[in-house]
């Protein structure tokens, strides 16, 4: 974790050890001072430490664990990173409480990390440097971005606000956090958006909440056109998308340029998903949490029909009929074909003499070899 504009305050039983201990084999803030070299402590600044009225510099507590002899050292780091009491970045930002350390890669990072590289973000410069943020118009996924921080970063203060100009949910955290997530997954803003490698390089769980996170923000379920389209400005990242999804046996279209962006100044790149087997393979691998997405999902797969080579079609039907007579009906729902296109093949076949037909009553015909 960067030192620079980290403060930490330690339990206290730990804190009063510690501060008891560096005292008595360190002796007090002008001896301190010279020992720590390039610091100016007074006794008013390890009184307020030692007591928890003021938070500590990380910076500060690093220099004071550096002049320990290596097993003291080691001792203090251990039980100071597992007794973190409260972080937080800059002396008036809002801190966090009762996070257990030391923080490790887990499933709910991991759906973090693709609501990051989709709709939300970590800022790299100026003020707003390490401000994390999420909008969506899909409440429930705020909701889930929301609860994800709250079971990695303990006690947290998060507003939830909506955004009337652009109409969607917006979150925002303390930089800690922002600081934090960017050990994991780098900054997330404008072009140095990525794919993180903690999660190119992770185990098939992680790569599916990744990628759920990110298809619930940048995805579309078209039931018409019979197709999963993820689009982005970011090749780079399409491209990766692509590869963990082949990773985990999905076949996708290929990587193109899909349409502009409302100026007309990027390109928009994204790559399709079609047929069934895809439509499942996602479905049990991935899924999605957007409520629309996944009834979406699965309709497209409860109304699946299979695609027919030219000529196969022709072949099914003969097949049926050599069997037994038919209707239009009992053949479309065999061929898993509407009505309207199983009569328009039946009057061809009619028609070459390949088939034939007898009316029975009420018109309807029925269908032999």
């Amino acid at each position: 974790m960067p030192e620079k504009n980290v403060y930490v305050k330690i339990k206290e039983d730990i804190r009063l050890d510690f501060f008891n201990f560096i005292k008595s084999n360190h002796g007090g803030a002008k001896k301190l001072s010279k020992s720590c070299k390039n610091i100016k402590l007074t006794n008013s600044h390890i009184y307020n430490w030692r007591r928890g009225i003021n938070f500590i510099p990380l910076e500060i507590l690093n220099k004071f664990l550096s002049i320990l002899e290596k097993k003291d050292k080691l001792r203090y780091q251990n039980l100071i990173s597992t007794n973190i009491e409260k972080l937080k970045s800059g002396s008036n930002s809002r801190n966090i409480s009762n996070v257990k350390f030391p923080i490790k890669f887990s499933t709910n990072l991991a759906r973090i990390a693709g609501h990051l590289v989709g709709d939300g973000g970590i800022s790299a410069t100026g003020e707003e440097k390490y401000t994390t943020y999420y909008s969506n118009k899909c409440y429930d996924l705020i909701k889930l971005f929301k609860d994800d921080i709250e079971k990695n970063f303990g006690n947290i203060k998060i507003y939830v606000f909506f955004d009337k100009r652009y109409k969607v949910f917006q979150i925002k955290l303390p930089k800690i956090v922002g600081i934090i997530l960017a050990q994991f997954f780098g900054f997330q803003a404008n072009d140095l958006k990525h794919v993180p490698k903690v999660v190119s390089q992770s185990d098939k769980i992680y790569k599916s909440l990744f990628l759920q996170a990110l298809f619930d923000d940048e995805a579309n379920v078209d039931k018409s056109g019979r197709k999963i389209t993820i689009m982005m400005t970011n090749r780079k990242i399409i491209r990766d998308v692509k590869c963990i999804l082949n990773s985990l046996n999905i076949t996708t279209g290929e990587v193109k340029e899909i349409k502009k962006t409302k100026d007309n100044r990027q390109s928009i790149f994204g790559f399709y998903i079609t047929h069934n087997k895809n439509f499942l393979e996602f479905h049990e691998e991935i899924g999605f949490s957007h409520p629309n997405k996944k009834a979406n999902l699965k309709s497209l797969i409860e109304d699946y029909h299979p695609h027919y080579e030219n000529g196969e079609m022709d072949k099914n039907i003969i097949k049926l009929l050599r069997n037994k007579r038919m209707t239009a009906l009992e053949l479309s729902i065999e061929l898993e074909r509407s009505c309207s296109r199983t009569k328009q093949k039946l009057q061809e076949l009619e028609r070459n003499n390949i088939i034939k037909a007898i009316v029975a009553k009420q018109n309807l015909k029925i269908y032999h070899m």
